[in-house]
């Protein structure tokens, strides 16, 4: 798990720069970086199998990744909501 965080992690790094953002294009550059989130997932995982059974020290890091993430999914749907909803038009009369 680990090995594939530090790979998605090492692209992220790679891809940084603006001129090789320019180069991928914005929609391809996001749709990379987007997979920030499974790193961090994988980072947490590893962090759970490296600490012995029974110690519970990863927990805060899972809480706060945890929280970061959901409000990553609320603040997603908050803003998808605002673009559906439709505008009042009001009659000039």
């Amino acid at each position: 798990m680990s090995f594939l965080a530090w790979i998605i992690l090492l692209a992220l790094a790679l891809t940084s720069p603006a001129f090789i953002m320019r180069a991928m294009g914005g929609k391809n550059w996001q749709r990379l970086h987007r997979f920030v989130y499974l790193a961090g997932a994988f980072a947490v995982v590893h962090y759970w199998w490296l600490v012995k059974s029974g110690v519970l020290t990863p927990w805060k890091v899972t809480a706060i990744l945890t929280v970061l993430l959901l409000a990553r999914v609320a603040h997603s749907v908050y803003k998808r909501q605002g673009k559906e909803r439709p505008t009042l038009q009001v009659s000039k009369s």
